[in-house]
């Protein structure tokens, strides 16, 4: 999905979470996007007594993931 330009796979999406988001003991939403960058990077995030967080997933049809492979 995103920097999907130096991925070998015939495939437009090799899986179907785009972004990870938080809502904060603050109340605040928070939505990053997952990125495959070349060189390893670490995200941290802190928080006092978060209400959630979790993977998103926004595209849904066929034709955005086109992988019948289970």
């Amino acid at each position: 999905v995103n920097d999907h330009n130096h991925v070998d796979d015939w495939r437009p999406a090799a899986h179907d979470s785009e972004a990870l988001q938080m809502w904060t003991g603050a109340d605040q939403q928070i939505y990053r996007p997952l990125r495959n960058p070349l060189d390893l990077q670490f995200s941290t995030f802190s928080d006092v007594s978060p209400r959630g967080f979790g993977l998103m997933q926004r595209r849904r049809a066929f034709h955005d993931y086109e992988d019948l492979a289970l």
